[in-house]
């Protein structure tokens, strides 16, 4: 009991009411923040954007006028202008030309590379070499 005032006038001196006066502000800010959020939150959002006076009866029989009309009216009424193909290459050089696969990939090689100090390492299971 008797070291506990000199602690408190140790740590009082190291607090300042600066201080203190700063994490008041501080927390008042973020109890606004925590109320703004609240608010935002509990917001009714059937009059938000001119939600409001719609009827929903109106809404369900619009999707069912929808999910009644025929995919063919649909299509009908879209000009897809028929099948797009892919341009001639029209002279370009091709991946077999060039001493590569079919697929445009250099072949696969044959063996395993070995290390410029000459190897003998071996490799691990990633098939990295290890040093020795």
């Amino acid at each position: 009991m008797e070291i506990y005032p000199q602690v408190l006038k140790t740590e009082q001196a190291r607090v300042t009411l600066d201080d203190l006066e700063d994490l008041q502000d501080d927390m008042e800010d973020l109890l606004a923040d925590a109320g703004e959020v609240g608010e935002i939150m509990s917001r009714d959002f059937s009059t938000v954007a001119g939600l409001d006076g719609v009827d929903d009866a109106e809404l369900e029989a619009e999707l069912a006028g929808l999910e009644d009309m025929d995919m063919g009216e649909l299509e009908g009424e879209l000009d897809m202008g028929g099948p797009v193909g892919m341009p001639e290459a029209g002279g370009l050089p091709t991946p077999t030309s060039q001493g590569m696969g079919a697929m445009g990939l250099p072949a696969a090689p044959s063996a395993m590379p070995v290390p410029a100090g000459g190897g003998g390492g071996g490799v691990d299971e990633y098939g990295a070499p290890l040093t020795v």
